[in-house]
């Protein structure tokens, strides 16, 4: 990934991660401090800050405690990414709030995408690994926009970062006597949810793409927000058969009632079968 870490406004990065030259007009004091003698800026330290970004975060990225915010020591640039990153995100509990977080650190969209698929990818792993908590169990999974990274877990495709759970779910409730997966759906194609469309609302434009999910039979959502397409939704069969849109007593959904949250997963209230990280 182009090293363009704590890149200051006015920097333009090219697709190598050159950056527009800035002159370097640091004081003497801090030409050696920031080891600049150079005529030009150059990012420093093992986080790659800009020297007039870390001065914004100077006075707080003493990660090691030794009395000195250096940019070239691994405990403070640690402590200055997450300090920018909080302060100027807002936080990091949601998407947008990381997406934030990461762009003020980078003002590169392409760099911000990079970010968040490497931590959808580092969750997966965990997820891949029996580490069911990884993916945020009991949370909303957070993930970047682009590319869905679709696994198979014992017949349903779901996003590689939800494979923990979905795997531990349905070796729980086999283990109590019922069958999740077979003949469960899991991911779909944007193109299947269009198809989808014109088959439970319509087939005019408005039908497809613009009509509320509720007037659809059974409700179906609109291209571009099922969380289906994203992989993070599952339409449940219980012991291969159809669970009704309210069988409430079907003993799947009984059992999904119980446990389903557990691993991160919640009903839509209008579909018995219809389960996600969201409840949508």
């Amino acid at each position: 990934m182009a090293r363009l870490h704590g890149a200051e406004p006015g920097q333009v990065g090219d697709v190598g991660g050159n950056l527009t030259p800035r002159a370097n007009t640091l004081s003497a004091a801090d030409r050696r401090f920031y080891a600049q003698d150079e005529p030009h800026l150059r990012a420093v330290g093992p986080t790659q800050f800009m020297p007039g970004t870390w001065e914004s975060v100077r006075a707080v990225a003493d990660g090691n405690g030794d009395g000195v915010a250096d940019p070239f020591n691994y405990y403070d640039g640690a402590l200055a990414t997450a300090v920018k990153a909080c302060r100027d995100g807002g936080g990091l509990a949601t998407e947008a709030d990381q997406r934030r977080a990461a762009l003020a650190y980078n003002s590169s969209r392409a760099y911000a995408d990079g970010v968040l698929a490497k931590a959808a990818e580092y969750r997966a792993g965990l997820a891949a690994m029996g580490y069911a908590g990884a993916a945020g169990a009991g949370r909303p999974v957070v993930l970047p926009d682009g590319p869905v990274p679709i696994v198979d877990v014992y017949g349903i495709e779901v996003h590689a970062a939800i494979a923990g759970q979905v795997r531990a779910m349905v070796d729980a409730a086999r283990a109590d006597g019922l069958e999740l997966a077979e003949g469960s759906g899991g991911w779909r194609s944007s193109s299947r949810q269009v198809a989808l469309r014109r088959e439970h609302c319509g087939s005019s434009d408005y039908a497809v793409y613009q009509m509320p999910a509720s007037q659809c039979s059974p409700p179906t959502a609109i291209p571009g927000t099922s969380e289906h397409e994203r992989g993070l939704a599952i339409d449940f069969r219980c012991n291969g058969q159809s669970i009704g849109q309210r069988a409430r007593s079907n003993p799947c959904f009984v059992w999904l009632s119980r446990h389903a949250a557990e691993y991160g997963f919640y009903n839509l209230p209008s579909e018995a079968w219809h389960w996600s990280t969201t409840g949508r």
